[in-house]
């Protein structure tokens, strides 16, 4: 598909993780699709013009053996990984929304002719009255949800205008 343009990329790890088993041979153990690729096919359907691309994740609540082996690949397709350590849920949710109207203020401000355009990865509605408020202030979200997660559920309106599933970048 065509390049979308984007200011930067917020990836929920918990929520949409980096690996993905692919249908294995009977007998064998399932493969992963590892992360470097899915992050460079993403990457590759939008350009980011600020290069910030995080992944978010608790390594508190949150680990897999392929863990290390992901950070190297992912850390070479140029995302920065943002690790939010604590036993608390939705810690990582609270940090993306944080670090998001941060870059929105601040593309704001450095730019105020041109509205700020984020990618944002996630199948959690955590983050639906906090989209709608960003809509709002004439930011352009581009959400890469979850097939299983329904985009109308996901907002709990009709304000989001750019709207991929997950599958599509596998």
């Amino acid at each position: 598909g065509p390049v979308m343009e984007a200011d930067c990329l917020f990836w929920d790890f918990e929520n949409c993780p980096p690996w993905l088993p692919v249908s294995p041979a009977p007998g064998q153990p399932a493969e992963q699709v590892h992360a470097g690729i899915v992050a460079q096919y993403i990457l590759n359907h939008f350009d980011i013009s600020r290069q910030y691309v995080g992944a978010y994740y608790n390594s508190q609540k949150f680990n897999h053996p392929a863990m290390d082996h992901t950070k190297g690949l992912l850390f070479k397709a140029g995302v920065t990984l943002v690790d939010c350590p604590s036993p608390k849920p939705e810690v990582v949710d609270r940090r993306i929304m944080e670090d998001m109207n941060g870059e929105v203020n601040r593309l704001i401000t450095e730019r105020p002719n041109k509205p700020p355009s984020i990618v944002l990865i996630t199948g959690d509605a955590d983050y639906a009255t906090s989209v709608d408020q960003l809509v709002d202030r004439g930011v352009i979200i581009q959400l890469i949800h979850l097939e299983s997660a329904s985009t109308w559920a996901f907002t709990g309106s009709s304000k989001l205008q750019y709207t991929f599933t997950w599958e599509k970048f596998l």
